[in-house]
């Protein structure tokens, strides 16, 4: 089952304030579901939008999403693994991983081989479960475009997860893609 992109290592000697920062959704979209392991991008006067499901080229990447916090139309306080998008949310706020200089790890459409190292891919899914919060975006390895937004890294190896039909891979987003407004 997919589960969107994990960051799993930092590259570099930057300050790190553990891995995420905290932005304001876009209260334009607040009724937009938001899942674990998301790719979102930022606009300076509103806040962190949602990308579409199959990232592409034409899209900047600010980071990838891992949690929220919010008030529900009632004044309660929530906090979640994904954003449960309603009318009447407000005091919205994302956690987003910054993509530049982080490797994460992403599930597969296609089974590994070694010749993908290096290569560029694009993503593919849908949406994402409200039941565990995560998204169901994959790396798109057997669809070839030009300028995509992941450069293939490597295969999580441990024996039977490089042989399975959908391995665990290890991506990190072309410098093309980023948006560093986060970072």
């Amino acid at each position: 089952m997919a589960y969107g992109f994990r960051p799993v290592q930092m590259a570099g000697s930057r300050y790190n304030p553990g891995g995420f920062v905290e932005v304001p959704i876009n209260a334009d979209n607040i009724t937009v579901d938001i899942f674990n392991g998301e790719c979102v991008t930022y606009t300076s006067a509103k806040g962190i939008d949602r990308l579409t499901d199959s990232v592409s080229n034409a899209e900047t990447t600010a980071g990838v999403f891992i949690g929220a916090r919010w008030a529900t139309a009632g004044g309660d306080q929530k906090w979640g693994q994904f954003y449960d998008g309603a009318t009447g949310n407000t005091e919205a706020y994302a956690f987003v991983v910054p993509v530049r200089d982080v490797i994460f790890r992403v599930q597969s459409d296609a089974a590994w081989g070694a010749a993908q190292r290096g290569t560029t891919v694009n993503t593919t899914g849908t949406s994402g479960s409200t039941s565990t919060g995560n998204s169901d975006l994959q790396a798109d390895v057997g669809t070839t475009t030009s300028n995509p937004p992941i450069t293939v890294v490597g295969v999580i190896g441990d024996g039977e997860n490089e042989n399975s039909s959908n391995p665990d891979i290890l991506v990190r987003f072309v410098d093309g893609c980023i948006q560093d407004v986060l970072g």
